[in-house]
């Protein structure tokens, strides 16, 4: 066997340890036993108080009555009436048969002559009439001239033209507007005045309107001329 040779410091810090190590050892095993022997405490269970239950029969359920037989009666047949006939409707009588009326027969439509020579027999009444109303100042007055009746019926066709009522007033035989215009030489209008009113406010101003509204006129074949117009409704085609 060899011997380790250790130095004396080291030797004595060996011896130490060891001490140390066998005390620990020692007081750890007493530390077991204790915890070994030592009574074990433990709580006794809490126990409840008694609960007193009284325990008392369920009521016997009614027995069930039996159900009684219904009696079956038997109902009486009806015998069901039979519905009178309806008497037959009586038959209409057919209606009379209406006779047709008879056809008028229908006027011949007027021929083409015929309506040019009616249009004729206007435009020679318009004329005949413009021809009495004016009248002319100028020299040879006293006399028809067909220079002047011509010019006439020129100017009258003008303001015809330019006259609204002429259309308004259509078919009015009770209205007649007479003035009386003055005529340059040139056809300028010198003067306008009312001479025989017509009684319709209405009716005298759309005349006039006329009057002023187809100046200037054509230039009169005589020179100046002063002429008395007369506004009628019928007058107009």
């Amino acid at each position: 066997m060899s011997t380790r040779y250790l130095p004396t410091g080291m030797l004595v810090q060996e011896q130490n340890f060891r001490r140390l190590l066998s005390w620990s050892l020692g007081v750890h095993l007493l530390a077991l036993g204790f915890w070994v022997v030592a009574p074990v405490t433990r709580r006794a269970p809490l126990l409840s108080a008694p609960v007193f239950v009284d325990i008392v029969a369920a009521p016997m359920a009614a027995a069930a009555r039996p159900k009684r037989a219904r009696q079956v009666v038997d109902e009486p047949v009806v015998i069901p009436k039979q519905p009178k006939p309806l008497p037959k409707p009586k038959p209409k009588p057919k209606p009379e048969a209406q006779p047709k009326p008879e056809a008028q027969p229908k006027a011949p439509a007027p021929s083409a002559d015929e309506l040019l020579a009616k249009l004729r027999e206007k435009v020679e009444a318009r004329d005949a009439a413009l021809a009495r109303s004016a009248t002319a100042t100028s020299a040879g007055a006293g006399r028809f001239d067909p220079q002047m009746a011509a010019y006439q019926r020129k100017l009258k066709a003008l303001l015809y033209a330019n006259w609204v009522g002429a259309q308004v007033f259509r078919g009015r035989a009770d209205l007649n507007a007479r003035f009386q215009v003055q005529i340059d030489p040139s056809g300028g209008l010198g003067s306008v005045a009312l001479v025989g009113s017509s009684g319709n406010r209405y009716f005298d101003e759309s005349a006039e309107r006329a009057i002023w509204k187809t100046r200037p006129f054509p230039r009169p074949p005589r020179g100046a001329l002063t002429l008395t117009l007369d506004f009628d409704p019928k007058e107009s085609l």
